[in-house]
């Protein structure tokens, strides 16, 4: 700052100084007045940016009226701004773009918990595998079908840049449907992350021979495969050990603490400290920093940023969002409190901060920036109309290859390798494992821009079938929805059905098996004692010791009664009829399970 004279002095006041900055900016040509331009150039960005909005918002209400998802509109948009000059490429929208996908992905693990995870990972290996084989085996051999003289190694590289799937296309399309949560949706991520592992050591060991850059090596392969083994072994490690707290009676119980509560120190700190302070005013900002945190430290690993922040917000659990109230102060023993995790309430004085976190989360991926890089995606999409009228004719045969390709391998994956998925859900992954989007376009700037492998025709004409097959994302899965939901439906019932008629096939035969072991008690006789008959059996789970004699006294104590006859007696009648017993895990968890009540109308015991 300096003084009104122009000599270095004292800091005047802020209004004075400013005011005497902005008259002296703007005087600096005469008879001109105008604001200083942003550093940067960020004019045009800024301009970008409030005409991308306004598009978003003219997009919901387009999507509303056509029953169709926004992403085909923010697409379209993008496509014909970027064609049409309405919007110049910029750095500082691909980064702006690049943020809001890490937000999206942040906003998705954020909703998912481990358990469904790993589940989805233990049934989607196949859609991962069979459904990364056909598109490379499709993109393969079309190009060496119509474009024969570019030889063999274009053809391996078109396969690979055509084999991953943009499930940012999808997981968005899903969300707006009301599907994010669903099985298929949690196939379709489960398999996207197996698919980028198998996409990364792909192109680490192709491209170095695709641009002559080096020859494969094994142990240059197993480098890559181990920089992924170990990034997952580093989310598991802070999901076992850094993240937990152990703060409640039960936790030294729990299989998954088994490890942290023998290190002092470490399993009384966890990140909960850091989402509670301020009690919970700063959580959402303290979610983003673990996020892009471990999004950061993914690219060290050859993963993308946004892997990394589906990951963290995966394993951030609710139970970390527990939040003292303002007005009590903590007492001994206060954090000691049950959680919705352990299936009750908060106590009157205590709250949760994770929905609220969640839905502010879910407002900015969803609503007003996460829908920055979808339309940046479309602007960044640009055709040479020069070459158009010879390169559509490839661009639509590499589209219905990997259309048809992709749809029936995901699909019949899903349904039979191993299975798992209804056929409603394995329908839906293969229309939802259809985009193509960030590994696609980093092969072909790697083959046609930073070198020669690919010619014009070639990528122009699978960028042209990567377009398509984007925009067939959000249509086929609006179109398909109703019928999702319909064959869901019919499913679930079928499924009671059978399951129904299961557990009473399952429960007959215990009641055989169960009177076979009755005809095989052996019977000492019947006595007198005082006048009371004695039954002697060897079923040590009513006197306690095979053999010994048991009074009709007590086995009624033991709230049974001893059904005297020629035959061995039916046991006993339990302390809660059938009428007053409630089932744990309400419904299908049950079924299978054996649940021994009285029947009052039958007089005998039911399985």
């Amino acid at each position: 700052f300096v003084s009104k004279k122009g000599r270095p002095g004292s800091l005047r006041s802020w209004r004075e100084t400013s005011l005497w900055w902005t008259c002296a900016s703007a005087v600096h040509e005469p008879g001109s007045f105008e604001a200083p331009a942003m550093s940067g150039g960020g004019g045009p960005e800024f301009r970008t940016l409030l005409l991308y909005w306004v598009t978003v918002y003219f997009s919901n209400v387009f999507a509303k009226y056509t029953k169709l998802s926004p992403l085909l509109y923010y697409l379209i948009f993008g496509f014909v701004y970027g064609n049409t000059g309405v919007v110049e490429h910029s750095d500082t929208m691909d980064f702006l773009g690049e943020v809001a996908i890490t937000i999206v992905f942040m906003a998705l693990g954020f909703e998912e918990n481990v358990t469904r995870f790993v589940t989805g990972v233990r049934q989607a290996w196949g859609i991962a595998i069979i459904g990364a084989v056909v598109p490379f085996l499709c993109g393969f051999g079309v190009t060496l079908a119509i474009f024969p003289d570019l030889g063999l190694m274009p053809a391996l590289m078109a396969g690979l840049a055509v084999t991953a799937t943009a499930v940012s296309l999808t997981m968005i399309s899903l969300q707006s449907q009301g599907l994010a949560t669903s099985k298929a949706a949690i196939g379709i991520m489960t398999s996207a992350v197996l698919d980028d592992v198998m996409c990364l050591a792909l192109v680490a060991i192709m491209v170095p021979i695709a641009t002559g850059e080096a020859e494969p090596t094994a142990s240059g392969i197993l480098w890559v495969l181990g920089k992924c083994a170990l990034f997952f072994i580093g989310i598991a490690l802070l999901h076992l050990l850094f993240f937990p707290k152990i703060r409640k009676k039960g936790d030294l119980q729990k299989p998954r603490f088994a490890v942290l509560k023998h290190i002092p120190g470490l399993r009384s700190i966890g990140v909960q400290n850091m989402f509670r302070f301020d009690h919970g005013g700063q959580g959402t900002i303290a979610v983003s920093i673990v996020c892009f945190g471990v999004g950061f430290a993914a690219t060290a690993f050859g993963f993308h940023p946004t892997i990394g922040a589906y990951m963290a917000g995966l394993i951030l659990e609710e139970r970390y969002f527990d939040v003292e109230p303002e007005e009590i102060p903590l007492t001994k023993g206060e954090e000691d409190v049950p959680t919705s995790e352990d299936g009750a309430a908060l106590p009157e004085n205590w709250s949760n901060s994770f929905e609220h976190i969640k839905e502010i989360l879910e407002n900015a991926a969803f609503s007003w920036f996460g829908p920055i890089f979808f339309l940046n995606l479309g602007a960044n999409l640009i055709i040479n109309g020069e070459i158009f009228g010879r390169i559509i004719g490839p661009a639509l045969v590499y589209f219905a290859a990997l259309f048809v390709g992709q749809i029936l391998s995901a699909a019949l994956a899903a349904r039979f390798v191993p299975g798992g998925f209804s056929w409603a859900e394995s329908w839906m992954i293969g229309f939802g494992m259809l985009g193509r989007a960030e590994l696609f376009f980093v092969v072909l700037g790697i083959c046609f821009i930073e070198n020669e492998v690919f010619s014009e025709e070639l990528n122009f004409s699978l960028t042209i079938a990567a377009i398509l097959l984007d925009l067939c994302v959000p249509v086929t899965i609006s179109l398909y929805k109703p019928y999702y939901l319909k064959m869901e439906s019919e499913d679930e019932h079928h499924f009671d059905e059978e399951a129904v008629l299961e557990a009473i096939a399952r429960a007959e035969k215990a009641e055989k098996s169960k009177e076979r072991r009755l005809l095989k008690t052996t019977m000492v006789g019947l006595e007198a004692a005082d006048g009371e008959p004695v039954l002697r059996r060897s079923v040590s789970s009513l006197s306690g010791a095979p053999g010994k004699a048991v009074s009709k006294d007590k086995v009624a104590s033991m709230g049974a009664t001893a059904v005297m006859s020629p035959r061995p007696p039916e046991i006993v009648k339990p302390a809660t009829p059938i009428n007053q017993a409630k089932p744990v895990n309400d419904g299908m968890a049950l079924l299978g399970t054996p649940v021994t009540a009285w029947d009052d109308e039958q007089a005998t015991v039911k399985t």
